[in-house]
């Protein structure tokens, strides 16, 4: 039975990675991007990763390459032909030093209500970080500024 489970996991294993080259790429995957002291990075990634039929949504990964501690808050807007089509809420994460925040635990994985996946794979569909505002700390806990 264990051999079953195990050869079970590995087929789905092959299968993931094997379906991640097939797909078409949505726009700049993994691109990084410095702003103020913070690391920005992306990639587009399927909303359930076990369904092969998934939506792709948008991950974004923040660092904090600063020595002090910072409060982000941003939001993602995302255009089709050079206009405004959605924005997303927005997202506040405190960050100490040298850590990483991404996941949707941190809340920072974005999906376009009005948007189709076919939009987002066009050429003319972008995305852009906005409202960015990084705001230094003492500590992580709430209403402590510098």
């Amino acid at each position: 039975m264990k051999k079953l489970f195990g050869l079970f996991l590995m087929l789905m294993f092959v299968l993931q990675f094997s379906n991640a080259q097939k797909t078409n790429e949505l726009p700049k995957n993994k691109e990084l991007r410095v702003i103020d002291s913070i690391e920005f990075s992306h990639k587009w990634v399927r909303e359930k990763w076990y369904l092969l039929k998934s939506p792709k949504v948008l991950k974004i990964k923040a660092k904090n390459i600063s020595s002090k501690n910072v409060k982000i808050k941003f939001s993602v807007d995302f255009y089709l032909n050079g206009t405004i089509r959605e924005s997303s809420d927005t997202v506040q994460v405190c960050m100490k030093p040298g850590v990483t925040r991404s996941g949707r635990k941190n809340k920072m994985v974005f999906k376009p209500a009005e948007l189709s996946q076919e939009e987002m794979k066009s050429e003319s569909f972008q995305f852009e970080i906005s409202n960015m505002e990084i705001i230094r700390m003492r500590s992580c806990k709430e209403n402590e500024q510098n």
